[in-house]
């Protein structure tokens, strides 16, 4: 992995801000663009974009997004939900745009994650992950706990 030190800086998202909204909808498109390259996807379409930004906006209170920076510009984000019934901290979604790949970014995002989770004394943090992924988050200290057709349920004890 090249050194990243310096590179990205990592903040966390403002749900209410509509620059970071935006931000992150565009990623979750890009997610099913490359996820789903048949997908049809018109940027200029508003509706459907606001759509994105709406569902951002509601759903889970204890929703929590890390953006990562390149300067000024968005190189990926990691969206997490926190079970306190369950003491579990969820990943639901961690994305580097692809020119961003392999420079430590998502990995990063994972520590920080990782450390919040860790100081809000929660014990484990689970994601699902397909194919491609599964050896990152192996290398990031996963292991496998079960599998279902298309993902593998992987943990991380925080100690």
């Amino acid at each position: 992995m090249a050194s990243n030190k310096g590179l990205f800086s990592l903040k966390t998202a403002d749900l209410n801000n509509q620059k970071d909204l935006e931000a992150i909808a565009r990623m979750e498109i890009a997610i099913n663009l490359e996820l789903r390259p048949r997908f049809k996807f018109d940027f200029s379409n508003r509706t459907a974009f606001n759509k994105v930004v709406e569902g951002l906006r509601s759903g889970e209170k204890d929703k929590k997004i890390i953006m990562a920076y390149a300067g000024n510009d968005v190189a990926g984000y990691l969206k997490s939900f926190m079970n306190n019934y369950l003491n579990i901290v969820d990943y639901r979604l961690l994305f580097v745009y692809p020119q961003f790949r392999k420079l430590g970014v998502g990995s990063d995002l994972l520590k920080r994650g990782e450390e919040e989770a860790r100081e809000k004394g929660y014990g484990l943090i689970e994601t699902y992950a397909s194919i491609p992924v599964r050896p990152f988050y192996r290398k990031n200290g996963f292991v496998k706990v079960s599998s279902e057709e298309w993902d593998e349920r992987m943990v991380k004890k925080l100690k």
